[in-house]
């Protein structure tokens, strides 16, 4: 009996362990390490980007149209994935985190550095985590992106 009872004590304490250490660990690749930064752009899609009301497709954005936009820390990546959605993601390279090192796309799903050749292909479902082979290991940053309408002309509204 006394066998049985020391066999269960360690089976709860071996469980307890097992869940205060699962409880702890982290997942580094939905985290990022991209510095935070102020997000705001509105974009007329019909206007600015039509490649975008096709699923598949992808832009960036580098350079402010108006005083009031916000481009985070390297600027935009926004995505149309193939539901019709749309994902954003900031450029730099969190690998690299510089803010001149941006990934960069063919106007597809995938996002390659062209410094350290880290990959990120996950990016049409709304994850910005690095492929298995990159030097990355921490994910884009993502950012909010907001659907509306004026009439007929969608509008995406970018944020953080």
């Amino acid at each position: 009996m006394k066998l049985f009872s020391k066999i269960c004590v360690y089976g709860v304490l071996l469980v307890g362990l097992v869940f205060i250490f699962g409880a702890c660990s982290e997942d580094l690749n939905n985290e990022t390490n991209v510095p935070a930064s102020s997000v705001y752009y509105k974009l007329n899609v019909f206007a600015e980007a039509p490649q975008l009301l096709t699923p598949g497709n992808s832009v960036c954005i580098t350079e402010k149209r108006t005083s009031i936009d916000r481009l985070g820390y390297g600027g935009l990546l926004i995505i149309c994935n193939p539901n019709g959605g749309y994902y954003c993601y900031d450029l730099t390279c969190p690998y690299e985190v510089d803010s001149d090192i941006r990934v960069e796309t063919n106007g597809g799903m995938i996002a390659t550095c062209p410094d350290c050749g880290s990959t990120f292909s996950q990016l049409m479902y709304g994850s910005g985590r690095p492929d298995g082979n990159s030097l990355a290991i921490f994910a884009l940053r993502s950012y909010t992106v907001q659907l509306s309408y004026s009439g007929r002309n969608p509008y995406l509204f970018i944020s953080n």
